[in-house]
């Protein structure tokens, strides 16, 4: 049975239920509640069949889509020949690459070594080249290896991790290797929330705090020229 259905079914048992232990209750309260539970019950009942209309997607390395003068390419996963598989890993991430004119963001998730490897064989150099990448697995050091590195070439790269994380990232291998490929790294428990826009020839920082070793503001915009 699909998710949408047994949402379905929950909700009508679920609202029979309790429609028949409140309807011997004849306070006005009561009814009330009693409305009110219908009136959300219908609500779930609606958007459950308008799920199990629209059906899921899966997207998959080599899809791509165009959306508004942006292309999106999936790099990995690979599609798998049982779609409801459950048991993911980490290797197993969504990796998505945009390109917006001449500027380009790579988005990894927590893919590990062994997709970036993958994605590595499958694609030209060109096709994982880009301008911003969001470090793969909060900065874990079996994600961004070297040979991916050099192949992406970013100029900014984005950590999202949290402030005395139990996982100590980012790690100390993963900031050295940014380091030595003289990526400017921004990080969310550093920087707060941090914002990279493009015209499809800029890119303009945003940083909640002020963006760490450019002493700009969260107002100001920090431009980065195209990197030949």
């Amino acid at each position: 049975m699909r998710l949408p259905a047994v949402a379905i079914a929950a909700a009508l048992a679920v609202g029979i239920a309790l429609g028949l232990h409140l309807l011997a209750t004849p306070h006005v309260t009561s009814r009330f509640f009693l409305a009110v539970y219908f009136a959300a019950s219908l609500v779930l009942i609606v958007a459950g069949l308008a799920l199990a209309r629209i059906g899921r997607l899966f997207p998959a390395a080599g899809k791509s889509f165009q959306w508004d003068g942006v292309r999106g390419e999936f790099l990995a996963p690979e599609a798998s020949a049982d779609a409801s598989v459950t048991s993911a890993k980490n290797d197993d991430s969504l990796v998505l690459r945009l390109q917006y004119g001449d500027r380009a963001y790579l988005l990894p998730e927590d893919a590990e070594k062994q997709s970036e490897h993958e994605i590595l064989t499958a694609n030209q150099t060109e096709a994982v080249r880009s301008d911003v990448l969001k470090i793969g697995h909060h900065g874990g050091k079996n994600s961004t290896t070297q040979p991916f590195l050099d192949a992406v070439r970013p100029q900014i790269g984005i950590i999202s991790v949290g402030e005395s994380n139990p996982y100590s990232h980012p790690s100390p291998e993963l900031l050295e290797r940014l380091e030595a490929a003289r990526v400017r790294i921004l990080r969310t428990d550093r920087d707060g929330a941090v914002h990279v826009l493009t015209d499809g020839r800029q890119l303009e920082i945003h940083c909640f705090v002020a963006c760490f070793g450019a002493n700009k503001t969260a107002s100001v915009l920090a431009k980065v020229p195209k990197q030949e």
